[in-house]
């Protein structure tokens, strides 16, 4: 599947999660993506933690494809252990 059309899945899901009267986190949008690309090669849900120990436990799903995030960015100040990685 060409980046354009992995970009606009991408963009479908994160407007459709936008558009709803209630907030969609990470997870159900990694979901999301995830079903979708289901048959694209080497795309991985993976879940992790915030490596962090001034803060409460903080979880994160991401989507990655070939080692590069997909779906799910997050700032650089913040760094996640990855704990489980949905192939």
């Amino acid at each position: 599947m060409p980046q354009a059309e992995i970009g606009r899945i991408v963009w479908a899901v994160d407007t459709a999660a936008n558009l709803l009267p209630f907030e969609l986190l990470c997870l159900p949008r990694a979901l999301a993506a995830k079903y979708m690309l289901r048959k694209v090669p080497a795309v991985t849900l993976e879940i992790g933690i915030e490596i962090n120990p001034a803060k409460h436990f903080e979880a994160h799903a991401w989507i990655e494809r070939n080692g590069s995030i997909v779906i799910g960015q997050w700032p650089t100040t913040v760094s996640y252990r990855r704990l489980w990685v949905w192939e």
